[in-house]
């Protein structure tokens, strides 16, 4: 009876292994394009290899424990005969699959979602690009936020949240000095080392979030974005757009329809569009609605990196990852990252030659540092 019930708890587990690499497959085919779905995308796949290994692996021992012998390490008594086990054809063929299915799984997360031949490249050569820097520091009061940032030697800073005490004198001058311009929108900031042509702002209107409570009142993020046109044609041979974002963070929120709506908000945008007059004073002048097309999209997305629902606010721009990145690179949490939510996308004649996520030692994000060249 024993044996029995040893058995029926093996195949409980081969079972259970085999549904948890089946969610696997499922959540990276489909993604978030289904709200259910986006749950179980968002689970590491090392973390969904970890449980299916340890299933596969207890339900042989269950499967052992079950047969009338054991192996000969745990045979009781001497004088009993002693036999290796033998599962039955079926019982082996089952494991087998499912183990090897594991496998499959492992690799594809050390190899395919971390771009893990990339190890083998040649480092990029230096092309006289810039450097890209985001960062969502997500924290009220940090007395070196700006010296952090120039530490890395930026060149375009995009900024989500910066901190309430900023000195941006030093951040303008990292990126270029008296030659750097910058614009500000809400909680969204953008620097560069080239004059600032026109630049525009707006509420995402997202709907569905949760309000927040600062000092008892009631907060509700909607999101907000903000594009930067930057004179940057002896660089790239034409002006350049750069786009800033910042999505809202709640889980409940169906990340399809959060990016629908804040594709909408951006398509839609009808102005004001600032031109940058004589003086540094900005004048409001007639546009085309929408955002320009962006060369740059930098922000905090809020969603795991190669969602599908991305697609719909960056459009045919590359992820940054993509084009220059490997290893895990998470970018939140600091301390105890897991995720990729913090995103650079590049296109038009601007391409990713670098990528990596840096724990500057503050803040509830990493920085994301972007080298890119013509």
């Amino acid at each position: 009876m024993l044996r029995q019930n040893f058995r029926h708890i093996s195949w409980l587990l081969i079972v259970l292994a085999g549904i948890v690499v089946a969610a696997w497959a499922l959540g990276r085919a489909v993604t978030d394009r289904v709200y259910v779905m986006q749950f179980v995308y968002w689970v590491p796949s090392l973390v969904y290899g970890l449980v299916a290994v340890l299933l596969v692996s207890f339900s042989w021992l269950f499967a052992l424990m079950g047969q009338p012998y054991l192996p000969s390490s745990f045979a009781p008594e001497a004088d009993k005969p002693i036999e290796f086990v033998r599962l039955p054809r079926v019982a082996l063929k089952t494991r087998r699959v499912v183990g090897a299915a594991c496998v499959g799984m492992i690799g594809h997360a050390l190899i395919a979602e971390t771009n893990g031949l990339r190890w083998l490249e040649p480092p990029p050569q230096s092309q006289g690009g810039q450097r890209v820097v985001f960062w969502n520091a997500a924290t009220d009061f940090m007395d070196d936020y700006a010296e952090k940032i120039a530490g890395v030697h930026p060149t375009i800073v995009c900024i989500a949240n910066p901190a309430a005490y900023c000195k941006w004198e030093v951040i303008r001058e990292a990126v270029g000095g008296d030659r750097s311009d910058a614009q500000r929108y809400g909680r969204l900031a953008c620097f560069g080392p080239w004059p600032v042509l026109r630049w525009g702002g707006t509420s995402l209107e997202i709907e569905g979030a949760k309000a927040r409570y600062f000092d008892g009142k009631p907060s509700v993020d909607r999101g907000q974005a903000m594009f930067v046109e930057f004179d940057a044609t002896a660089e790239y041979g034409r002006p350049i757009v750069v786009w800033v974002v910042d999505l809202p963070s709640d889980v409940n929120l169906s990340r399809q329809t959060m990016m629908k709506q804040a594709a909408a908000a951006i398509n839609g945008f009808s102005g004001p569009v600032m031109v940058r007059g004589k003086g540094g004073l900005d004048e409001e002048v007639e546009a085309p609605k929408g955002f320009p097309a962006a060369d740059i999209i930098a922000g905090d997305f809020n969603t795991p990196r190669g969602s599908a629902s991305l697609e719909h606010v960056v459009g045919g721009l590359v992820h940054a990852y993509e084009q220059a990145g490997y290893g895990p690179e998470p970018t939140w949490h600091r301390e105890y990252p897991l995720v990729a939510i913090d995103h650079v996308f590049t296109g038009g004649p601007v391409r990713a030659v670098g990528y990596s996520s840096v724990d500057v030692g503050a803040g509830k994000h990493r920085m994301q540092i972007v080298d890119v060249a013509p």
